[in-house]
Order: structure tokens, then C-alpha cells, then sequence
């Protein structure tokens, strides 16, 4: 175990607002967070990780009226807002006329989600709105649960922000919105066939 010494949230936002990786908590589990206008910021996120860099980065919110600018129907995902903040991560069109990193879209798709966590809003709101954000793991292994198991993982590589342990300890549950049958992408905390089926009777 690395002895960790935590950041605060002011040198939390001072790394992020640099171009550097923060780790920070979320309500599923802890994750990467990187700057997502920034290409050098997206591309440190990829190397950290070990992931490979033509896999596009989700981007948490706080509003979703923050990516209007960036996604194709904003009103189509009004259907599922009621996952919003939770463990639902939604892949969409993304405007392809928005000048965006391609390590959070792939030029038609951007995966977005809100956390139901206020530290992580809170963190959001002073970025702007939105950051790219991973989950704090090597790549293909166990994500981190807490800011000692980040600091365990990548040691003092990062800034870590302390929130306590992760209220689900598991991912987000990833469903593809592009075409008219959602489609899931990887099973996590909410259950697809509860998302299915909302998504069909609203």
C-alpha cells in the first residue's frame, strides 16, 4: 500500500485547469478525469491507463443542457432523463460539425453520463460543466473503490481527491442510443431491461 497524501478540491481543479489526470470520486466508481477539450490532457489520460487510444472517453456532465453544443438530439434523451444523476452512461450522436478531441468521440458518437454524486458536480461545475473521465484503473483490471486504492494503482502519479468509499463500487451501465432499439453495451449498475423499457413507453 502507497502512504497517500490527498489534494484538496482547489488543487484538484488547479491540475485539471493545467491540462494534468485528477483521479476523483464518483457514485459508481472512482475514475480519471481529464480536461476534454484538451488533446494532450485526453491522450495522458489513454497512456496512464494503458488504453488504447482510438477508444473514445465518456464525458460526465452536470446539466445536460451543457452538451447542447455537442450532441445531435439533446430532446430525444429527455426520454431517459430520469437516470439522471445515476449509473447510466448513454452513447449518442454527436454533432459533427463540433470541433471536439477524438478521444471523446469518434466524429458520430460521444458517450455522456451525470453522477449522483455532489463532490463530482461540484468538481464538474468548475470545469465548466463536463470532463472526460475513465474509470481509475490499468486497463482490463478492477476499477478503484476508493482514493487509497487509486494511489495503490498509480501511486503519485496523479492528484487524487479523497470522497470516501464509492456508493455503488461497480461501473455504469453502458447503452448505444444511436439507432431506434437501445442496445447494451456493457451490463452495470442499472438493470438494461429497466432502461429498455422506459426508453420504449416514453
Amino acid at each position: 500500500m502507497v502512504e497517500a497524501r490527498f489534494s484538496t478540491e482547489e488543487e484538484i481543479i488547479t491540475a485539471l485547469k493545467s491540462g494534468q489526470i485528477a483521479g476523483i470520486p464518483t457514485d459508481t466508481v472512482y475514475g480519471l478525469a481529464a480536461d476534454p477539450l484538451s488533446s494532450n490532457a485526453l491522450k495522458n489520460l489513454s497512456e496512464v491507463k494503458g488504453r488504447n487510444t482510438n477508444q473514445p472517453i465518456a464525458v460526465l456532465f452536470s446539466e445536460l443542457s451543457k452538451l447542447d453544443s455537442y450532441i445531435e438530439n439533446l430532446d430525444q434523451l429527455r426520454r431517459i432523463e430520469l437516470f439522471w444523476p445515476g449509473a447510466l452512461t448513454a452513447i449518442v450522436r454527436a454533432k459533427r460539425d463540433r470541433l471536439v478531441p477524438p478521444l471523446v468521440t469518434d466524429e458520430l458518437t460521444i458517450g455522456i453520463r451525470k453522477p449522483a454524486n455532489e463532490i463530482t458536480i461540484r468538481i464538474l461545475e468548475r470545469m465548466g460543466g463536463f470532463l472526460a473521465v475513465t474509470s481509475a484503473n490499468r486497463h482490463d483490471r478492477k476499477p478503484a473503490n476508493s482514493a487509497q486504492e487509486v494511489t495503490d494503482i498509480f501511486g503519485d502519479q496523479i492528484p487524487v481527491f479523497d470522497g470516501g468509499v464509492s456508493l455503488h463500487g461497480i461501473a455504469s451501465t453502458v447503452v448505444d442510443f444511436t439507432d431506434d432499439i437501445p442496445r447494451l453495451v456493457r451490463q452495470g449498475a442499472i438493470e438494461f431491461e429497466e432502461v429498455v423499457t422506459t426508453w420504449t413507453t416514453n
